[in-house]
């Protein structure tokens, strides 16, 4: 496979206009990631997240994959994550604080173009 057509694993995001709120995809259907850790490469087919959000389990923005750094959660409505005909849709209303202006900068102006996620397989 062409290495064009693999699709990095952390999907692009941006501020949208002047509000303090990041959008994006975590993922988006049937493309593949880039090669991770050398090893292997993830493809999610669509539904994938249906059961997960359904169950209505609170999920987390992290920076940084850190708890001590949460930025958002589906349990308060700063964070909202949707699967439609693209892929699965995140809504993040950045807090403010220190840590989400300081996010909120970094993606305005480039410096930050990009989130990865993480996940538990289902049996």
């Amino acid at each position: 496979m062409n290495k064009n057509e693999f699709e990095v694993r952390a999907s692009t995001m941006i501020a949208e206009g002047e509000s303090r709120k990041l959008v994006g995809y975590a993922v988006r259907w049937n493309k593949p990631s880039e090669v991770l850790w050398g090893e292997f490469v993830e493809m999610f087919d669509r539904g994938a997240f249906t059961q997960s959000l359904a169950s209505g389990s609170d999920v987390r923005a992290l920076f940084e994959h850190d708890y001590s750094k949460l930025l958002g959660r589906t349990a308060s409505g700063t964070l909202s994550i949707v699967e439609d005909d693209e892929g699965l849709r995140f809504s993040l209303d950045l807090p403010k604080t220190q840590l989400g202006d300081d996010i909120l900068e970094s993606v305005k102006r480039g410096d930050i173009s990009g989130m990865s996620f993480g996940f538990r397989a289902l049996a």
